[in-house]
């Protein structure tokens, strides 16, 4: 069976999180360079961190159970079209107009997210 790696962490603590999330869900997953990292955190980057891999055939479907595991963690709503909770953040540059309404105002742009089951766009609370 062929692995491949989905996510990298700098620490055991939330790298064995996810790992439990996927064994709990029968996902063929383990750690690599999990002693190395723990053993000698100084070489975590040059190892590339804590490796969460997983079974090929099954990497779509862990991606999707540890997204739902993090929006559910950030307390956000599920989307209003279809009520998944599988959806992703939409990345946008702040511009020059956002950076001085932000300064005098306050007020920040509410980040956007996209749900991966419908497609529908929506507008979310800020989490950062």
């Amino acid at each position: 069976m062929n692995y491949r790696t989905i996510r990298r962490y700098d620490d055991y603590i939330s790298a064995h999180i996810a790992l439990g999330q996927l064994t709990e869900e029968q996902i063929s997953c383990w750690l690599k360079d999990e002693n190395t990292v723990t053993v000698d955190p100084a070489i975590t980057y040059a190892v590339g961190g804590i490796k969460l891999m997983v079974a090929e055939t099954q990497a779509d479907r862990a991606l999707q159970i540890l997204r739902i595991s993090e929006n559910n963690l950030k307390g956000l709503a599920p989307c209003p079209a279809c009520g998944s909770m599988n959806f992703d953040k939409i990345s946008s540059s702040v511009g020059f107009r956002d950076s001085i309404r932000r300064f005098f105002t306050g007020k920040q742009k509410l980040p956007q997210y996209q749900c991966v089951d419908c497609g529908e766009k929506f507008v979310g609370p800020a989490t950062d």
